[in-house]
């Protein structure tokens, strides 16, 4: 679930980004500098997302994984035993 669920928040504002350019396509046609700024803006603000999901895969699957969970808790506990060296 919670895989589907990042995989819509990064990917569906790309999307919606396409289908209205397919319909509205005078969205293109930047005659000012605001509409220039805000149309790449928007654009490159929906690719970061999208291509975030990329970025954020991994680490879902990771601690989404029992064996993962696990052997990130048996070295969190074997930092503790160092003094000096603590991270958590």
């Amino acid at each position: 679930m919670a895989v589907l669920v990042v995989f819509l928040v990064c990917w569906l504002p790309m999307k919606i980004f396409i289908i209205v350019i397919a319909y509205n396509p005078q969205i293109v046609e930047t005659t000012t500098e605001f509409q220039f700024y805000a149309y790449y803006i928007t654009y490159f603000t929906c690719h970061l997302l999208a291509m975030a999901n990329s970025f954020a895969n991994p680490i879902l699957y990771s601690f989404m994984s029992l064996s993962f969970r696990v052997r990130l808790s048996v070295s969190r506990s074997s930092f503790k035993k160092f003094k000096y060296f603590s991270l958590f």
